[in-house]
């Protein structure tokens, strides 16, 4: 019987041994993954602090825009466009020579080219490709009703009442724009729609298969010329 208590007592011991053993290592291992996740907060908190001292290159600190930002600008004339900064033709001259010309210009540079060619923006003469510009000039509530390049080149895609309810709120430049492309088109041989095409002609005014025959025959006088 002693013995056995002996033997009881040796289990005991060791069994406690194995469990203090045990507990040890779950608290090594606890120790090991708290300073794993406190390492990954130190390098989480050392990129946010890097990051917040990259400089935003579009705004300066009191969030106006900065003068240096390049905007992307686009003619929508069918015509020779000069936007200047200081009107006329005077200062720095943009020349935009076709439609759907694109120029980077400085928004130094463009501040100024609105304060003279306002209404051009407003009117859709040229497309800017930024929404806060648009916006700090109050040229939003235009762009509403203003079609980009691809709207103007795709225009016969909509049906006959759209056209005729879009076409009707366009100003005169984007007119000239919409039909000038159809003309185009015409004298290009593309499949256009006659529907369609009166439907411009009747809120346009001008008879447009007629503009593009006028086209072609212009074509071909230069073509005979240059031989």
């Amino acid at each position: 019987m002693r013995d056995m208590a002996k033997s009881m007592e040796k289990i005991s011991t060791k069994d406690e041994v194995e469990e203090a053993t045990i507990e040890k290592k779950e608290v090594k291992s606890t120790d090991s993954d708290i300073e794993a996740l406190k390492k990954q907060v130190e390098l989480l908190q050392a990129m946010l602090i890097a990051n917040s001292k990259i400089p935003v290159a579009s705004q300066n600190d009191d969030g106006h825009i900065r003068s240096d930002r390049n905007i992307q600008v686009m003619s929508l004339t069918p015509n020779l466009l000069n936007l200047s900064t200081q009107g006329k033709g005077k200062g720095k001259v943009f020349r935009f020579y076709n439609y759907g010309d694109m120029k980077n210009i400085v928004y130094s540079d463009l501040s100024d080219i609105l304060l003279n060619y306002q209404r051009f923006a407003e009117n859709g003469v040229f497309y800017i490709f930024d929404k806060e510009v648009v916006k700090r000039h109050g040229l939003d509530f235009a762009y509403e009703n203003i079609l980009d390049k691809k709207a103007i080149d795709s225009f016969l895609d909509k049906d006959a009442k759209e056209i005729q309810t879009v076409f009707a709120s366009l100003s005169k430049p984007q007119r000239d724009a919409v039909v000038t492309i159809i003309v185009k088109r015409i004298v290009d041989g593309d499949d256009v729609s006659s529907n369609k095409v009166n439907v411009i002609k009747e809120l346009y005014g001008e008879d447009i298969f007629a503009m593009a025959e006028e086209m072609k025959n212009w074509e071909s006088d230069v073509e005979e010329l240059s031989k």
